[in-house]
């Protein structure tokens, strides 16, 4: 008989616990390929949401690396544009922010995007490491009333550990 394995464990690591804190009256739901997202039902005409998501990556992926590679990602959506992209942190932790902007097919108006992407604590995995995104997206209409709350959404993200 082969060994059993558990997970989470030293072995099977699973992701960091952590929390954030979000608006009143915003709910939770599921997507795919996500820890989960949240939502504004009281937004008109778009879901403003907020994703959160992981992806164990190799050791050697820095916080630059990941960012070219997620700006790549979205880069050839119409009316693709950077609006301010700068160094953070979240969680006692560097991160990396981009507000962008962009016009995906079907949307009912520009997008605005706020991108955060962030490593979890140092933890005794010398090959991986998980990169989380907190990516926060309204109209570009809106983006007066939602970017503070993208913003404030981000800076409540604790690791628990």
């Amino acid at each position: 008989m082969s060994p059993t394995f558990r997970h989470p464990s030293a072995e099977l690591r699973g992701f960091a616990p952590f929390e954030l804190e979000l608006p009143e009256g915003w709910r939770p739901d599921e997507a795919p390929d996500t820890l989960g997202v949240f939502f504004d039902p009281a937004a008109a005409g778009f879901r403003v949401n907020v994703l959160l998501g992981v992806d164990r990556v190799g050791i050697d992926v820095d916080l630059e690396t990941a960012a070219q590679i997620t700006l790549e990602g979205v880069a050839g959506y119409p009316r693709f544009q950077v609006e301010r992209e700068t160094a953070a942190e979240v969680s006692g932790r560097p991160a990396s922010m981009r507000l962008q902007t962009f016009e995906p097919e079907g949307a009912p108006g520009a997008l605005l995007q706020l991108q955060v992407l962030f490593f979890n604590p140092p933890d005794g995995r010398t090959q991986t490491h998980d990169l989380f995104h907190l990516d926060g997206t309204c109209l570009a209409a809106d983006a007066e009333a939602y970017e503070p709350v993208f913003l404030q959404i981000a800076a409540s993200f604790r690791f628990l550990d």
